[in-house]
């Protein structure tokens, strides 16, 4: 286990399947804006992220995130909690999912020879080969995980950063995000070791409590 591994705080036990029910009633209503807004800003950067990792680019990832917004409008009245096996998650995965393989094909069909005549020169792979290799690593399940577990940290992280000082929030990131340690971290910015332990024990529990927070609902 890595040092970061070691001080980061602990990844939820949960992701996004604790869906607050007020939440998905008010996506059902396409006038409510506010209740939209915050579906992007809870769910936006960690779609456009998922894209990006799929192999799109910037352009073809703000497709991608306007194209599962259009998509979850248009089914979010028929979406129905049927527990694990009809979990938000699961259904917003599905729908992310299908618009990403939707765009890498007709990234496939832009590319010239697409159709398996060229061929990478390091790897040897056709470009629809290697859109093929990129629709089979979106079918593993761990790493949309571990990309949500990622995005919960940064977005608890943001909420926190503008309520400590800005030394102890740097600090915080060093010892977790960076992999210094706390010794290093004193001598970097000029703090006590006594006060590194705590300010990274302090800050480290509040992150933990945003994403507690941020795991209760959309």
């Amino acid at each position: 286990m890595t040092r970061t591994q070691e001080n980061a705080p602990p990844p939820p036990s949960e992701d996004f399947d604790r869906t607050r029910r007020s939440l998905l009633t008010r996506l059902k209503n396409w006038d409510d804006h506010a209740g939209w807004r915050e579906f992007m800003d809870r769910y936006g950067r960690f779609i456009f992220s998922r894209a990006l990792h799929a192999g799109l680019s910037r352009e073809e990832a703000e497709d991608v995130v306007q194209d599962t917004l259009v998509s979850v409008a248009k089914k979010i009245p028929d979406f129905r909690y049927l527990g694990e096996k009809g979990s938000f998650k699961a259904w917003l995965v599905m729908i992310v999912k299908s618009r990403i393989i939707d765009m890498l094909r007709k990234k496939a069909r832009r590319l010239p020879d697409s159709g398996a005549v060229r061929a990478d020169e390091n790897t040897g792979t056709s470009a629809a080969g290697r859109i093929e290799q990129r629709e089979d690593e979106l079918s593993h399940e761990n790493l949309w995980q571990q990309e949500w577990e990622q995005h919960l940290l940064e977005q608890a992280s943001c909420r926190v950063r503008d309520r400590v000082a800005p030394k102890h929030f740097l600090a915080f990131r060093m010892c977790t995000q960076q992999g210094k340690s706390p010794a290093e971290v004193a001598r970097a910015l000029g703090l006590s070791l006594p006060m590194v332990y705590l300010i990274r024990h302090r800050v480290g529990r509040q992150v933990a409590q945003e994403i507690k927070l941020l795991t209760q609902g959309p």
